[in-house]
């Protein structure tokens, strides 16, 4: 049987009371950077969509994501999207567009004052480009750290969707990922939040025969705390998501992950996954062993890997 695992490159680093998810990487200030104890800095970096489908010209993509900041009285220092493809052999524009969904700040409809298109010279070959959406930059309240500033101002989730159109020529491997860079207050030494969660971004397996296998991680566990997953799948890229794991199969049971490069099977797949196109999942770092209570310690997750079959 040939089996596919496909290496779902992110970090969770869940420190100090954050849990954290990127398409490549985040990284904290190192121990040679040194700032006031009362206040630090934190670049979070996550992946919102990989297309591996072409985007045809003339026709746009609009993929809503959740940011999750654990700590207290963030403040948005920078903030801005990465968007990366490749535009075929014609002069092509990309034009790129945010709006919250959870707070009535920046939450406008589609196109908003945020809005920007850049233009990709790709004529006579194609071409691999790279764009840094930051807002429209005509004034300060257009301004993607403007927007997040407002909406951002104290720890939990908040919902956005990413609008992203074509124009002049197809594009393909289309991607984008935000980049967030904020000051915080720090809890004090040891005293971790119970848990952190994070819920990836859809990814398609590109066939609707998919069986899947099981979920493994990359990091540290130490003893004392606990990393589980649920697991979620559609034949829809919009979903709908329910999010299931452990022995019931139920939206409130867990698969438990004994141990850093461990493979644990998706037992509820046969029933409740295989043969559907987009998964993903979800994870929940524990700073104790109960989930319930915070403890001393904290797990790190640098890579997910997702083991399936067509």
């Amino acid at each position: 049987m040939l089996v596919k695992s496909i290496l779902i490159i992110c970090l969770l680093l869940f420190f100090v009371g954050v849990l954290m998810f990127a398409g490549q990487s985040v990284f904290g200030l190192g121990p040679e950077e040194q700032q006031p104890p009362s206040k630090q800095m934190r670049t979070l970096k996550f992946s919102i969509f990989q297309n591996p489908a072409v985007l045809v010209n003339g026709n746009s993509t609009t993929t809503p994501f959740d940011v999750f900041i654990g700590e207290q009285s963030p403040i948005i220092k920078d903030a801005y999207i990465e968007i990366k493809g490749v535009a075929q052999e014609a002069t092509s524009q990309i034009t790129a567009d945010i709006r919250s969904t959870s707070a009535a700040v920046c939450d406008e409809a589609f196109a908003t004052s945020r809005g920007k298109t850049f233009n990709i010279d790709s004529t006579g070959q194609s071409n691999h480009f790279q764009i840094l959406y930051a807002g429209n930059g005509t004034s300060t309240v257009s301004s993607l750290v403007y927007c997040l500033g407002q909406i951002i101002q104290s720890p939990g989730t908040y919902s956005f969707e990413l609008k992203t159109g074509v124009s002049g020529a197809d594009v393909s491997a289309l991607q984008a990922r935000m980049v967030i860079t904020y000051q915080f207050t720090p809890p004090s030494a040891g005293n971790y939040p119970a848990t952190g969660e994070l819920i990836s971004m859809v990814f398609d397996t590109s066939i609707e025969g998919a069986a899947y296998n099981s979920l493994m991680f990359k990091g540290t566990k130490p003893v004392g705390t606990k990393v589980r997953f649920q697991f979620s799948t559609s034949n829809n890229s919009g979903g709908p998501w329910s999010y299931l794991g452990g022995a019931t199969c139920n939206s409130s049971d867990w698969y438990d992950v004994s141990d850093a490069d461990s493979p644990v099977e998706i037992t509820c797949a046969p029933a409740n996954h295989n043969n559907q196109r987009y998964f993903r999942y979800k994870i929940q770092l524990c700073s104790a062993s109960d989930c319930s209570s915070g403890g001393s310690n904290t797990p790190s997750v640098t890579d997910a890997v997702v083991s399936w079959s067509p």
